[in-house]
């Protein structure tokens, strides 16, 4: 079984700045991002873009709907820096259905996770102060904090540019 999951998951590279799926685009696969950071963005009606989610090496990501139903997604998955994956098609991710009766289920428990991962986080934007949003990114997240440009992190946890600016200044003054 482990030899037909393996034979399943190819691996594929993306640049910093690709997209793996665009708004509109039917999500045909499953990542596992073996390397590297991607995020995930919604358009707001002022055309400014919002990070909602960042995806770190040693998770799995698909958009759920997306993928699962065979519909256009409503968020946009792109490249934050260089990206090794291993990815499956919906066509291989049936033939596993078939092939291992347990499949199913562990693919049904590493989504649940994964919907409650992203619901948390994106529930903690809605009640956490910027500054507390901040703190846990770097604690959760460090890699992204690293190699992010600080305009998409800004973006993510809810504030300006010069928000961050500030912010950033503050927290290095009280670990000084």
């Amino acid at each position: 079984e482990l030899r037909l999951i393996e034979a399943e998951f190819v691996p594929k590279t993306y640049r910093k700045g690709g997209f793996l799926l665009q708004v509109g685009q039917v999500d045909r696969y499953i990542w596992f991002l073996e390397r590297g950071i991607l995020r995930l963005f919604e358009e707001q009606v002022d055309g400014e873009e919002q990070t909602v989610y960042f995806v770190s090496a040693g998770q799995l990501f698909a958009d759920p709907e997306s993928f699962g139903q065979q519909m256009p997604t409503v968020a946009s998955v792109q490249t934050s820096t260089d990206c090794q994956t291993r990815v499956i098609s919906y066509d291989g991710f049936q033939r596993l259905v078939h092939a291992i009766p347990a499949w199913t289920g562990v693919i049904h428990r590493i989504t649940e996770r994964t919907l409650m991962e992203k619901a948390q986080k994106r529930s903690r934007l809605l009640y956490e102060d910027a500054r507390t949003r901040y703190i846990r990114l770097m604690t959760e997240q460090p890699d992204v904090v690293q190699q992010v440009p600080l305009g998409i992190i800004a973006s993510y946890i809810g504030i300006t540019l010069p928000s961050l600016s500030r912010l950033r200044k503050q927290l290095a003054i009280e670990h000084a």
